[in-house]
C-alpha cells in the first residue's frame, strides 16, 4: 500500500485532520469489525471491501516517540456513509488494517 509522506499544514496534526475532514463530510469514525472482513459505524452498520473505497491516507510521525506514529484513512462507501479509520504506523500498525485496506484496494471503486 502506498502511503503518502507525513502531512503539514493545514493537516499538520492528527485532531486537524479529522476536524478538517469531519468538515468534507467525513463524520463517521469507522472500526474493524471483530471477523476483519468489514469496517463498522459507531451504530454497528457494516461495510465490506466491495462497499468501500480508500479517498485518502494521512501519516504523522513523532520523531521523538514512536508510540504517536498514526495514520489517518478517509473512507467512503457505497450508501453514502463517509468517515475515517484510524490505525498506528510501522511496528504499531494493525496488520488486520492492512490486510483489509489492501484487499479494498484491489477492489473496484463502490456503485
Amino acid at each position: 500500500m502506498k502511503l503518502d509522506p507525513p502531512r503539514h499544514d493545514p493537516y499538520s496534526t492528527l485532531e486537524q485532520t479529522k476536524r478538517l475532514l469531519e468538515e468534507k463530510g467525513y463524520t463517521n469514525c469507522f472500526q474493524l469489525s471483530s471477523d476483519g472482513d468489514h469496517i463498522e459505524d459507531k451504530n454497528g452498520h457494516q461495510f465490506g471491501i466491495n462497499d468501500v473505497a480508500l479517498n485518502g491516507t494521512y501519516r504523522f510521525v513523532n520523531k521523538d516517540n514512536e508510540a504517536e506514529y498514526e495514520v489517518l484513512y478517509a473512507l467512503s462507501t457505497n450508501t453514502g456513509v463517509d468517515g475515517f479509520l484510524q490505525d498506528g504506523f510501522g511496528k504499531n500498525s494493525s496488520e488486520s488494517i492492512n490486510n483489509f485496506l489492501q484487499r479494498v484496494e484491489n477492489q473496484e471503486q463502490p456503485r
